[in-house]
C-alpha cells in the first residue's frame, strides 16, 4: 500500500449557482499555486488535485501525494502495443 505524507493545499474554489438552476465550481489559482503545482509534476507531467468539501460544505482543493510503494526507485511500466492517448489521463 502507498503513503500519503504530506497534506498540501492549493488555490481557491467557490462554489455558486449557474444560469441553470445548478451549482458550479469556480477555482483560481495563484501565481505561488502554479509554482506548488509545478514543483508537484510525477514523471509523466501529471499533478492531481482533489476537489473536497470543509465540514460546512466549502469547496477546497487538495494536492495528491499518494504515491505507490518504491516510487522512489525505478518501476518498470507494463508493456503496451495500444498508442491510445487516453491511457495518460491522470483519471
Amino acid at each position: 500500500m502507498g503513503n500519503q505524507t504530506e497534506k498540501l493545499y492549493v488555490g481557491l474554489a467557490k462554489t455558486r449557482d449557474n444560469n441553470f438552476g445548478g451549482k458550479e465550481v469556480n477555482i483560481g489559482f495563484q501565481q505561488k499555486d502554479l509554482d506548488l503545482l509545478a514543483s508537484k509534476l510525477n514523471g509523466k507531467g501529471w499533478v492531481n488535485v482533489t476537489l473536497k468539501s470543509s465540514k460546512d460544505g466549502k469547496p477546497y482543493l487538495q494536492i495528491d501525494t499518494w504515491q505507490p510503494k518504491g516510487a522512489g526507485a525505478a518501476q518498470a511500466a507494463p508493456a503496451s502495443n495500444d498508442t491510445d492517448a487516453g491511457e495518460d489521463l491522470p483519471f
